[in-house]
Formats: C-alpha cells, structure tokens, sequence
C-alpha cells in the first residue's frame, strides 16, 4: 500500500475523494497552513484519529514514511510553500 502525504493550503477535501476510495493508497499525513480548518474538516469525515496534520511540510517528511506525494496548490500559491 502506498503512503500519501497531502500538502495544501486552502481547503483540501473535494480533491482526496479519490485516495479515500482507493485501496491501494493510504493517507497518512497532511501539511497545510491552516490546521484548524484541516482537523476541523477531518473530525466532520471521522479521519482524525488516522492522520497527522503539520503546518511544516519538511516536518511532515522527517517524520512520515511517504511513498507520493501530492501537492494541493494552485502554481501561484505553491511559491509561498517553498
């Protein structure tokens, strides 16, 4: 099974649809800059209990093992991330 790590900066949610259906991938860790709204949105979907939510992205590397990773950002925002 293939570990994601998620990184976004706005809401998230409509976009992992996908990976929570999937089998063959598990959601593990999610940065973003807006950790309120993100443990928000994970309790509403009772995903809390089940991934990590970083506000630093290179944190979330050092201590996720994660096989894709998939960037949630529109090209614009991505340079504030970096």
């Amino acid at each position: 099974m293939f570990q994601v790590g998620l990184i976004g900066k706005a809401s998230f949610h409509s976009k992992v649809l996908g990976y929570l259906s999937n089998k063959e991938c598990e959601i593990v860790a999610i940065s973003n800059n807006y950790i309120n709204e993100i443990r928000d949105i994970l309790r509403k979907n009772y995903l809390e209990s089940s991934l990590e939510v970083y506000d630093d992205y290179e944190q979330m590397f050092s201590n996720e093992s994660i096989d894709i990773v998939h960037i949630l950002l529109a090209p614009l925002q991505r340079f504030d991330c970096v």
